[in-house]
């Protein structure tokens, strides 16, 4: 799917996934399910735009998808929404209802490359209607200029899907349109087509077909909305890229204390259950290998990247545990898009969950002893990074049971960590992963700021909204630690969307209006992350009274924030502002704390990281 623009009609169809998850651990009062989370599906196509449109709602058809079970966190997950995202080419801004479509959702063993053109063929004994009948959805056609656009084509699930991914278990989405009024209206959603992104697709044009007129390699760009445990990547920038360095973790007898810093990690405290690493685009391969003797401990330590001791005992925190021990089978498939970042589908469920609290002075120290040297000939090379200020590094013994390292280096390990606890959005979401020249004096002067958050960039509520935090400009920022004196910070829901903010502030304001910060705050960066950026996002603003959020259409997020100390300019108290025109938020800025009119307005917005907790429907 590279290369000149095309337009995949129901004769053609392709997308991605994101997911929404629930753990087995309620941490807080209104965290009665566990927290909502959301993953896409083939994970790299999350912040990747394509020239492919598919045309899944556009026809009278019969779709099925499947997607790769190693693509979605570990089970079971309860799925309760699917959203799709508009092709940015061959799509626009629509409104439609389309009178008749069927959706099933089921396991199955058929993979990518190995569905059958015979539709009855692919579907799971767990077959299960999720949503029957007539459908009215829209988008807004909103995102940045070069895309990807929002995810904003929603189907809430009349009927939940529980799932259980695994390595044989993996999900077929199968939908029967029986409405051909979608493609007049530009219903064409993004697809991708990468021949080893564990996703493939086989179509018939006829709604009632029992076999399939075609089947290729492409999939739509999903995003899943589920109850189920979270997954994060440490250090977060390595998820969507990829390096040209293999580590040995794996390979050879060996011990390894990698530390990743806390706020790679949302506020805590979370449950870890899981680790994945994912094989070296260069020096790896696919591969099915048993370490006879492994041990794998998890701790809280103060020590930070840079400052591990070559001592493995100095580094152990208070509470070390033993999360593995024993012969360890790994395997990889060796999936992904062919100029990487692969599928993260080398696998070690913790015999003994991890319980970790990040904060400032609390980071994760993976310690890794491998008494086994056969996974080098089985070419068993993970992805590594090696950049100076991620927060991330590690000391390394060669040989049987060392107590003291042969060498340290800035390099660590690309861990995908699955565990229960809140969620984390980042609004708007593609600055998740993008950098900018621009920098933002929200914090830096006497001045009273209003920014606008779409609601489609956020997971299905209601959330409970306890930390919001930021990442210092690139550019205009530096390493700070500074006090404001008096700083007042207010969220409410309202009605106006991006580009129609009042410039009298009153009128923006909702009624549920909620002082969430108020009094002296102190702001610190350690302006870490590596040296393209994006920095971390740990300028960080725990609230003293958490708000509850509904996202929907015409209830967007306002962020008001008023600042009564001008000291923080000195200080470069400057954070990354994007610009876009049509990214869903837009801001009112007035030069005085005590203002009621705004001295400008733009498209500019901070991007900010909402840490939350979801709550009962």
């Amino acid at each position: 799917m590279k290369g000149t623009r095309s337009v995949i009609s129901t004769k053609s169809i392709l997308g991605a996934v994101s997911l929404l998850c629930w753990g087995g651990v309620a941490f807080a009062d209104c965290d009665t399910n566990g927290p909502s989370k959301a993953v896409v599906v083939p994970n790299y196509t999350a912040f990747n735009t394509t020239t492919a449109a598919a045309g899944t709602f556009a026809d009278n058809s019969r779709i099925q998808q499947v997607y790769g079970g190693l693509q979605f966190p570990t089970g079971p997950i309860l799925i309760k929404e699917l959203r799709w995202r508009p092709n940015l080419y061959y799509g626009t801004n629509f409104t439609i209802t389309l009178t008749n479509i069927e959706i099933h959702l089921s396991s199955t063993v058929a993979s990518a490359g190995t569905l059958s053109t015979t539709f009855a063929s692919n579907v799971g004994a767990d077959d299960a209607t999720v949503y029957n009948g007539p459908v009215t959805f829209s988008t807004a056609f909103t995102g940045p200029a070069a895309g990807p656009l929002d995810a904003d084509i929603v189907v809430k699930l009349q009927t939940p899907f529980w799932f259980t991914p695994s390595a044989t278990n993996n999900l077929l989405v199968d939908m029967k349109v029986r409405d051909g009024s979608g493609r007049a209206a530009k219903v064409f959603v993004d697809a991708f087509g990468e021949v080893n992104d564990t996703g493939a697709r086989v179509v018939g044009f006829d709604s009632t077909a029992t076999t399939a007129t075609f089947s290729d390699t492409g999939v739509d760009a999903i995003k899943f909305i589920y109850d189920g445990p979270q997954a994060t990547v440490s250090p977060a920038y390595t998820e969507h890229s990829t390096t040209t360095a293999a580590s040995g973790t794996f390979a050879d007898v060996s011990r390894s204390q990698q530390v990743y810093g806390a706020l790679q990690f949302p506020s805590g405290p979370i449950l870890i259950r899981e680790l994945r690493w994912r094989p070296n685009l260069y020096y790896g391969t696919n591969f099915s290998a048993t370490l006879t003797n492994v041990e794998i401990h998890l701790s809280s330590t103060s020590r930070s990247a840079g400052t591990l001791s070559t001592t493995f005992a100095s580094n152990v925190g208070g509470d070390d545990t033993t999360v593995y021990s024993g012969a360890l089978a790994l395997s990889s498939r060796f999936t992904g898009p062919s100029a990487g970042p692969l599928d993260a589908d080398i696998v070690v469920k913790l015999q003994t969950p991890f319980y970790y609290v990040p904060s400032t002075t609390n980071n994760l120290l993976v310690d890794i002893t491998v008494r086994d040297g056969s996974g080098r000939a089985a070419h068993v090379f993970v992805d590594a990074f090696g950049e100076t200020k991620d927060t991330g590094s590690r000391v390394v013994g060669l040989g049987l049971n060392p107590t003291t390292a042969t060498f340290a280096d800035t390099g660590a390990d690309a861990i995908k960590f699955i565990y229960d606890q809140e969620g984390v959005a980042v609004a708007p979401n593609y600055t998740e992963f993008n950098t900018t020249d621009g920098g933002s004096g929200t914090f830096a002067d006497n001045s009273r700021s209003q920014q606008i958050y779409g609601a489609s960039q956020f997971p299905t509520g209601p959330i409970l909204i306890k930390e919001l935090r930021w990442r210092p400009s690139q550019v205009w920022g530096t390493n700070f630690s500074v006090t404001l004196t008096n700083v007042e910070i207010h969220l409410s829901t309202t009605a106006r969307t991006a580009g129609l903010l009042s410039t009298t502030f009153n009128s923006n304001v909702g009624p549920d209006d909620t002082t969430v910060y108020s009094g002296a705050l102190h702001l610190a960066t350690g302006f870490t992350g590596p040296a393209s950026g994006p920095l971390d996002m740990d300028v960080a603003v725990p609230l003293q009274i958490p708000f509850l959020y509904t996202p929907a259409y015409n209830n967007n997020l306002l962020l008001d924030i008023r600042v009564r100390d001008g000291s923080g300019r000195a200080a470069k108290v400057f954070v990354e502002a994007f610009g876009e025109s049509n990214d869903t938020s837009s801001r009112v800025v007035g030069f005085d704390s005590s203002a009621t009119t705004a001295t400008f307005s733009d498209t500019g917005v901070d991007a900010v990281k909402f840490i939350y907790d979801n709550c009962p429907h």
